[in-house]
C-alpha cells in the first residue's frame, strides 16, 4: 500500500499547544504519515488551553487539525446551566 493510500487520522489527541510548538507537532505528524488529528479534550477552556490558540492552530494548518470540545458539566445543578453551556460551546466553535 502506498503512502497516499495509507492515510492516518489520529482521532484522540490531547494537545497543550504553544505558537512555537505547533510546527513541531505538524513535523511529527508528517514523519508518521498522519494526515490529520482531532484535538480531543475536556472542554477546551476547562483544560487550561487557550481557545483562540487552538482555533488559530487549526486555521494555520487547514485540513490538519479538527477541533473537538465537550460540555462542561461542573455547574449542571445551578440555575441557567443550559444557557451557559450553550454560550461556552458557541465560543469554542
Amino acid at each position: 500500500m502506498s503512502a497516499a493510500e495509507n492515510r492516518i487520522v489520529d482521532f484522540h489527541t490531547h494537545l497543550m499547544l504553544s505558537i512555537e510548538g505547533v510546527d513541531a507537532v505538524v513535523r511529527d505528524m508528517d514523519a508518521h504519515q498522519i494526515e490529520k488529528t482531532v484535538i480531543l479534550s475536556l472542554p477546551i477552556a476547562m483544560a487550561g488551553t487557550d481557545v483562540a490558540l487552538v482555533l488559530k492552530t487549526a486555521q494555520q494548518y487547514p485540513g490538519r487539525f479538527v477541533v473537538f470540545s465537550a460540555i462542561d458539566y461542573t455547574d449542571l445543578d445551578e440555575k441557567g446551566f443550559g444557557a451557559r453551556a450553550a454560550a461556552r460551546l458557541e465560543e469554542e466553535v
